[in-house]
C-alpha cells in the first residue's frame, strides 16, 4: 500500500467521496502536499485525522445532549 496517494486514491481508501476530502482539506481539517495543481495526502496521516475528527464530534455530541444543568 502506498503511503503517498492522490484525492482519487485516498477518497477509495477511506471511504470519504473526493468531494468531501476535498472540503476537508479547504478547510484545513486533513494534511495534504500540493505539487503544482495537484493534492497528495499522507495516507496513514490522512486516517489519524479523519479518527481524531470523528471523537471529537463524538464528544461534542455527547456534550450537547447532556441536559444544560449537567453541562455547569
Amino acid at each position: 500500500m502506498k503511503t503517498v496517494c492522490n484525492i482519487k486514491e485516498a477518497a477509495e481508501a477511506t471511504g470519504l467521496s473526493e468531494y468531501a476530502l476535498r472540503q476537508g482539506i479547504h478547510m484545513g481539517k486533513y494534511p495534504f502536499i500540493r505539487a503544482g495543481r495537484r493534492l497528495f495526502v499522507n495516507l496513514p496521516l490522512l486516517e489519524q485525522a479523519i479518527l481524531d475528527d470523528m471523537i471529537a464530534t463524538q464528544e461534542a455530541t455527547k456534550e450537547a445532549a447532556k441536559p444544560q444543568w449537567e453541562r455547569w
